[in-house]
């Protein structure tokens, strides 16, 4: 049996954190299982129209500090929309995923 940090021998994944729910192993503690998946982000037609745009211009543009003011454009926006905290490099990997469809 494995003791996970805070664990005494003889409880159960529920005594130990009585906050989980549904683990898919009885009798196994997985600390990463969500019971549920989050809910996806509702985005309007106009600012995913705004963001394919923008995903356009960044690949069009060629100075980088003006590609820097457009991913940090979109870093707001989303930002408004998005509970978690989100980085400049994390629009640009948007970018480039979403190149070949915009």
């Amino acid at each position: 049996m494995v003791l996970w940090r805070g664990q005494s021998f003889g409880q159960t994944a529920s005594e130990w954190a009585p906050g989980l729910r549904g683990n898919p192993c009885p009798g196994t503690f997985n600390p990463y299982f969500q019971p549920h998946a989050p809910k996806p982000i509702e985005l309007s037609p106009g600012f995913a129209r705004r963001f394919a745009e923008d995903t356009r211009a960044y690949f069009a543009e060629t100075n980088l500090i003006k590609r820097d003011e457009i991913a940090a454009r979109q870093l707001h926006a989303l930002g408004q929309h998005y509970n978690s905290k989100l980085k400049l490099t994390d629009v640009r990997e948007l970018f480039l995923q979403m190149k070949d469809h915009a």
